[in-house]
């Protein structure tokens, strides 16, 4: 059980960092200090923005519901940044030349944006519940139209993070060559 364990945490930590060679002890050591610096920066970010939304939807809800689901994506945008760059600087995403293979590259990006599509998608259906009654809630998760607008929202988030990152990509590949 605990080797079972330990693969999927290896596997959701190579995804999280792009990672596309073997996972060394090294860069194990180093993805989970990195994982416990962002907790500790994002994690009061989070309360403390939450905290304030929820203060300001005693008064004024409908700003809240305008609000909170472009500040989660922000904060889920700024997680993911950080993580990116202090995976850059300490070395954990760099690939060894000898180990570039372009399609696991291409394939754990597609993994990163669908994780990031279906983020988008659950900050902005799930807003709602913070400021509305739960009946109206209800009826706002069935209604196909704003279903069809968050899908749209979503996927052009995860369209430019794609392109993005994709570009990030082929300059990190070129300069490996």
């Amino acid at each position: 059980m605990k080797d079972i364990f330990t693969k999927i945490l290896n596997q959701a930590t190579k995804d999280f960092y792009s990672i596309s060679g073997p996972m060394d002890e090294m860069r194990q050591q180093e993805s989970y200090r990195l994982s416990n610096t962002i907790v500790m920066i994002v994690f009061p970010i989070l309360v403390i923005g939450n905290t304030i939304a929820l203060l300001i939807a005693l008064r004024q809800p409908e700003k809240v519901g305008f609000l909170l689901p472009l500040t989660n994506i922000l904060i889920i945008g700024f997680t993911q940044a950080l993580a990116s760059h202090l995976a850059l600087k300490n070395g954990i995403s760099q690939s060894y030349e000898d180990e570039i293979d372009v399609a696991k590259l291409n394939k754990s990006l597609l993994k990163n944006s669908r994780a990031i599509f279906f983020g988008a998608f659950l900050a902005s259906t799930t807003a709602p519940a913070f400021y509305k009654e739960w009946s109206v809630f209800l009826e706002e998760l069935t209604d196909p139209t704003l279903l069809l607008g968050r899908l749209i929202v979503a996927g052009a988030i995860t369209f430019i993070h794609y392109y993005y990152c994709k570009k990030q990509l082929q300059k990190k590949i070129l300069a490996n060559k």
